[in-house]
């Protein structure tokens, strides 16, 4: 039986029914856990090219089963899907045990057996945006009558995921691969919660080596044993690849620890560190000089104009249409364009030439806008800008809100780390990145008592402090790994960052040197030079405690880098050089 698609899909196919076969030598380490008995019957709620079903044969043989076809059962919206079956068939499987249907439209009375023994599966990977309204709809509906829900933000996997303890018999079990967002997506809270509740025991393995072909999607193993039991406990297991994953599954609570989650600081992501390491950030997310983001800033996106094509103009375009400078303001469009710990105007000025899209127009209600000016924004509205949804809203349509300079930068996605640019120039920026702002109220008093000085900046600590290991580690926990390696936090994620503080003076004095090292493309120095200022004037980061963190940082680190292209490189800066050795850009 064949675990590959007889016809090979487009990828917007794949995308599109978030397809990605499962390898057997995985199917067949789930299956052996999952099936216990000669009776035991299985279902498939997404079967696909069979592969859970050929290792559901096997384990069942190995079981005593006398017709291991009969006791398979399995669900797929692809018509495609059964072009797999007739090996089943042949084997004695009847055609009313396959439904052509999507899962979240079928109940256990549509199959000829009770509640199943066992679910194992590889549920769509589709992400919310992707799924057809009907069938959102209908997925709500399903879970909701099962006393469950998901975030409107969740991606297919989820439904299938909850709506799978359905169709179980009382201490049945479940065995599914999920994508990396189960471990650290907000959605995800709710979903493990539920979850956690369905089940006696809740094993989750994350998968270091990618599973699938067509994808950079890291995997999860996610494993549920006593269905409708009173849940006992969580437990988690960090598994190298497809190979050591049939050694953990031999003997889960051997190879697999108790797990209390904690989503304020990290969430399910610390499941990667050891019980000292959780210890030891729990100690320092409470220690004096620490704090969380939200605390002395909010965060909020950039500029979002409805479109940058033409409210972000070049100086040469804006030149050649004479319209006044008055009219625009520089933005910045990546932080990449900011390399520094500090923007100045020299750094924006440096952008603010030739055809580069780097001045931000900018018109006020109620402002009489000169001649080139105006014909501009006719040109606009004859070529359709002001029906853009966000030019819509706005009266008028070509007045764009919140332009306003920020005091400080934050980027959002990253091959490294989010970090802080304090923002001395007239700049504002686009919605790719974060700006943050003065709290509304409540400032911490480190950052914004009274006792500070006019020549002290409130902003120099907390960008110094972002550099550290402490909130490179965090950012690791609280945001998702994409693609490529990618590290994006979400504005609202970035509430939850830990940053330790140093004092004013230190800070200011630092601060010239890491801005040095930063726009050499030494981040590395910066980092090992904010966490040697961290180690000496502040009582709670020993060295014994600064090596646990970066070792936990690195960890995490290394996993979400290690399919890129200079992976190799990386690991080997992280793993054995010397903290005083060059590093890798900020970005």
């Amino acid at each position: 039986m064949m675990s590959e698609p007889l016809i090979e899909m487009t990828p917007e196919r794949r995308r599109e029914l978030g397809s990605f076969y499962t390898p057997l030598p995985v199917a067949t380490a789930l299956a052996r856990w999952a099936v216990r008995r000669a009776d035991d019957t299985v279902l498939d709620p997404s079967y696909g090219g069979c592969a859970f079903f050929n290792a559901a044969m096997v384990a069942l043989d190995e079981a005593g089963a006398t017709v291991p076809a009969r006791q398979i059962y399995g669900v797929d919206v692809d018509p495609g899907a059964k072009g797999y079956l007739p090996p089943l068939l042949r084997a004695g499987a009847e055609p009313s045990q396959f439904v052509e249907s999507d899962f979240m439209e079928v109940t256990p009375c549509d199959f000829p057996t009770a509640r199943f023994s066992t679910v194992i599966g590889n549920p769509p990977f589709i992400r919310y945006h992707y799924i057809p309204r009907n069938a959102k709809a209908v997925a709500i509906k399903a879970l909701n009558n099962q006393g469950l829900s998901v975030s409107g933000r969740a991606s297919y996997w989820a439904y299938f995921l909850l709506y799978s303890a359905h169709f179980l018999e009382e201490g049945g079990r479940l065995a599914m691969i999920l994508p990396g967002a189960f471990l650290h997506t907000d959605y995800a809270v709710g979903v493990r919660e539920q979850l956690s509740r369905l089940f006696k025991t809740v094993y989750v393995l994350p998968i270091r080596e990618r599973l699938f072909e067509h994808t950079d999607e890291e995997a999860v193993v996610v494993c549920g044993d006593g269905a409708h039991l009173p849940n006992e406990e969580v437990r988690v297991g960090d598994v190298e690849g497809t190979e050591a994953l049939a050694t953990v599954l031999s003997d889960l609570d051997r190879h697999t620890r108790p797990f209390a989650a904690s989503g304020d600081v990290g969430g399910w992501m610390r499941a990667l560190l050891s019980p000292e390491q959780e210890r030891l950030y729990d100690d320092l997310a409470n220690a004096d000089g620490v704090v969380r983001l939200r605390d002395v800033a909010v965060p909020r996106i950039g500029v979002v104009t409805g479109n940058n094509g033409f409210f972000v103009m070049s100086p040469d375009e804006r030149d050649r249409r004479e319209i006044p400078a008055e009219w625009f303001k520089p933005v910045v469009r990546k932080l990449a364009q900011l390399p520094g710990l500090i923007a100045t105007d020299d750094d924006i000025d440096s952008h603010l030439s030739g055809e580069t899209r780097s001045l931000l127009l900018t018109i006020a209600k109620g402002d009489h806008v000169p001649s080139p000016l105006q014909t501009y924004l006719d040109e606009g509205e004859q070529n359709g800008v002001d029906g853009a949804h966000k030019c819509q809203i706005r009266d008028p349509w070509y007045s764009v809100p919140h332009t306003e300079t920020p005091p400080a930068f934050m980027h959002c996605m990253s091959a490294s780390w989010p970090r802080i640019v304090v923002n001395r120039s007239r700049a504002t920026c686009t919605n790719n990145i974060i700006r943050l702002d003065w709290p509304e109220a409540g400032r911490h008093p480190s950052l914004f008592g009274p006792e500070r000085t006019r020549e002290e900046d409130p902003w120099l600590p907390l960008a110094l402090g972002m550099l550290s290991s402490l909130s490179q580690l965090s950012a690791e926990l609280v945001g998702r790994s994409y693609g490529g390696g990618i590290l994006k936090v979400e504005p609202g994620e970035t509430s939850k960052l830990l940053v330790p503080l140093l004092p004013d003076r230190i800070a200011a004095d630092l601060a010239p040197r890491v801005d040095t090292m930063m726009r050499a493309g030494d981040g590395h120095l910066a980092t090992e030079a904010v966490d040697r200022a961290l180690s000496e004037h502040t009582p709670w980061l020993t060295d014994r405690a600064l090596g646990e963190i970066r070792e936990a940082r690195n960890l995490v680190f290394l996993r979400r880098r290690q399919h890129r292209a200079d992976a190799a490189r990386i690991s080997d800066l992280y793993s054995h050089s010397p903290p005083s050795e060059p590093s890798i850009a900020p970005e």
